[in-house]
């Protein structure tokens, strides 16, 4: 869905999760619904305000219940990765699930791991490739990529 959705507007929510649900109807069902990035979707708010942050994580548990689907929202360390993710510590103990990837930029795979878990395994780790592929050309005849991705899980 192309434009600007802000997870913190409740009608701005309730609009895309009908216009999801459309599209679901006429593809088979809907399962995971991904939000990239948080701050991208958060419609101006402030990742480091625990009322704004609150309200998106508010957003993302109603989208998930109107949609019957699991919402996934991209975000990124801080500075210090060691402390986890940007933006207020409220965050962190509201989520169901956070799961960690880091780049070694030698071979270009990518490992994840489950950092958080509520209700599951923590355990669960694996590697992923971002592979590139052509998909065409613009129209000045340069290539236009994308990727696929291969990996496992461990």
């Amino acid at each position: 869905i192309e434009g600007a959705v802000s997870v913190r507007d409740g009608g701005l929510i309730d609009e895309l999760a009908a216009k999801l649900q459309l599209r679901a109807a006429r593809h088979g069902g809907l399962s995971l619904i991904v939000l990239d990035t948080l701050n991208a979707t958060m419609g101006g708010g402030d990742e480091n305000s625990p009322k704004e942050l609150g309200e998106y994580l508010t957003g993302m548990r109603r989208l998930s219940q109107l949609c019957n689907a699991f919402v996934l929202a991209i975000h990124h360390l801080g500075k210090d990765a060691a402390r986890g993710f940007r933006g207020h510590s409220s965050g962190y103990a509201a989520l169901d699930m956070q799961i960690t990837v880091e780049a070694d930029e030698n071979t270009r795979r990518r490992t994840w791991r489950i950092s958080k878990s509520r209700d599951s395994d923590d355990s669960v780790r694996g590697w992923f490739m971002l592979n590139p592929l052509e998909v065409g050309k613009d129209a000045d005849g340069a290539p236009v990529t994308s990727c696929y991705v291969s990996g496992n899980a461990e």
